[in-house]
Order: C-alpha cells, then structure tokens, then sequence
C-alpha cells in the first residue's frame, strides 16, 4: 500500500472502524488520486488519512461523505452524481481546484456562486457533451471567465449528427478565440485533439 498512489472503488463501501475492536494505528495512505462508483459511505472521510489527494473522480455518487477532502483538491471530476443540485456546493467547497470535468446537462443545476468559481479559479474546463448539444451551455460559463485557458469537449454521449456537430464548434470555436481559450476535442468519433481556431 506504501507505493499505491491511485485507488479506484466500484459498487463498494467505506465503512468506519469499530469502536468495540481493539484500536488501531492510524495510518496514511499516499493516494493523489480517489475515484468511487457507486460507494456507499456512511461517515466522512477523514481527510488526514489522504493527505496527498489531489484528484477526485465521481460517478453515481453522494457528496456528504467527501466534502471534508474537496478543499485540498487541485482537480474534481463529476460523471454523475446521486443529488445533482449537490454540485455547486462541491464546487464551491473544492477551494484549490484549477481542473474541473462536468457533464453538460448539470450546468442547469450551477448556482451564480459556482459559476463564479469556474470563472475565476478553472484554468483547465472538460465537458461531457449532451446529445444534440448547440454549445450555448458552456458560452454561457465562458462569458465573463477570467482564468480558463483550455476547453476539453467529450464527446462520449454525443449523438452521430455531422451538422449538429459543425454547430457545437462553430458556437464554442467563435467564444475561445475571442476569449484565446484552447478548445480541444475528445472522444469523437474524428478529429480528436486541438482545434484550429483558425480555419
């Protein structure tokens, strides 16, 4: 465990240790990275028992257990969550991010304080694109940003449509060259990596 520096949980659970056993030696575990699926956590994470995480990686998940980590973390990565309205706090509590990944479809659930994070401290921003997507959602963030520097559009849920697709880059390609922000394309069917701005 001394070398282990990512741990990936699916469909478990985190459980306290008893207090009827005999106590043991707390420990530190030299893990940068923690990603739970489905993990059912009944108490907070102590985060004294993480102290080199950095990177956070969320999927069909709740946030309670894991907000006492978000602080020390420089990147957040949400694939679903059990309470979408819970993203905003997450955001907001997540006080040293620079990296954030988000669906599409949860920009709906972002308060004007966790948009205002995004704006001021994300330099590096990936969406997961919701099928049939025009780009107007993350225009929206992208008004008025100050540190983004690098767009990351995923293209994993994206629907097979080659004018919808010339739509969302036309949209998005316009608001980053205005803004000097690389847009880059990942998980497409073609054309992944950076976009030319420029053509």
């Amino acid at each position: 465990m001394k070398k282990l520096d990512k741990l990936i949980i699916t469909s478990g659970s985190i459980r306290p240790h008893s207090t009827s056993r005999a106590p043991i030696q707390p420990s530190t575990l030299p893990i940068t990275l923690l990603s739970l699926f489905n993990v059912s956590i009944p108490s907070p994470i102590d985060p004294s028992s993480l102290p080199f995480a950095r990177s956070l990686h969320l999927s069909a998940q709740a946030c309670q257990a894991i907000q006492l980590l978000l602080p020390q973390l420089d990147s957040l990565c949400i694939k679903r969550l059990l309470n979408p309205t819970d993203l905003g706090l997450s955001i907001r509590e997540s006080t040293s991010i620079t990296s954030l990944s988000i669906p599409e479809d949860y920009i709906y659930h972002l308060d004007e304080r966790a948009r205002t994070v995004i704006r001021d401290r994300i330099i590096d921003f990936r969406m997961v694109v919701a099928p049939n997507s025009n780009g107007h959602n993350l225009t929206s963030i992208l008004d008025g940003g100050k540190a983004i520097k690098k767009v990351i559009l995923d293209g994993t849920y994206f629907a097979i449509n080659q004018q919808a697709t010339h739509k969302i880059f036309e949209t998005l390609g316009a608001a980053c060259k205005k803004k000097e922000i690389e847009l880059w394309k990942d998980n497409f069917d073609v054309g992944n990596g950076k976009v030319d701005l420029e053509k």
